[in-house]
């Protein structure tokens, strides 16, 4: 079917095959379906509405993006003033890099 898709949308580019506007249409839209399902599901946002439960179905998936990226700095934040206090104010990071 994909290939089918693109087959049609090519011929009709290259060659100016005349295909109903229908057609290239349904091609078309069958083709980004293809390749950019509606339906994506970003793992993260899913295993965070998994790990929440009832809390995030109040959560928007705009919502839950913000409070992951929040608790992403602040763990990393965390981690580094904690590294910061192993290594003699040096971060792993910056140890590797030395």
């Amino acid at each position: 079917m994909l290939t089918q898709d693109i087959s049609i949308l090519s011929d009709s580019i290259q060659k100016s095959t005349p295909y109903s506007p229908l057609a290239l249409q349904t091609s078309l839209n069958n083709l980004i379906r293809n390749v950019l399902p509606e339906n994506y599901d970003d793992p993260n946002i899913t295993r965070t509405r998994r790990h929440l439960g009832k809390v995030a179905e109040k959560l928007s998936d705009e919502q839950l993006l913000c409070i992951i990226s929040e608790f992403q700095f602040l763990v990393n934040s965390w981690l580094d003033e904690y590294e910061k206090g192993v290594f003699a104010g040096k971060t792993l990071r910056e140890i590797i890099n030395e």
